[in-house]
């Protein structure tokens, strides 16, 4: 049962952390607005879909998680 406690402590840890670095990094970096990135307007109708971003983030997660998981 204390595994399961500190894994829920680290996994509310990491996303206030990520929640954090993404206010900050909001207003300096132009995520949601890559090229690649599908946005569509239409009468009364909008879409957007972040493809180009959702991969750099899936390669930064990644990239980052490897490092912590691949001493073990």
């Amino acid at each position: 049962m204390k595994e399961i406690a500190k894994l829920c402590i680290i996994i509310g840890i990491s996303i206030i952390g990520i929640g954090g670095v993404l206010y900050v990094l909001s207003s300096f970096t132009h995520a949601g607005k890559l090229p690649g990135d599908i946005h569509m307007k239409g009468k009364g109708m909008e879409f957007f879909f972040p493809v180009t971003t959702c991969i750099l983030i899936s390669l930064v997660l990644t990239f980052i998680l490897n490092l912590f998981y691949r001493g073990r």
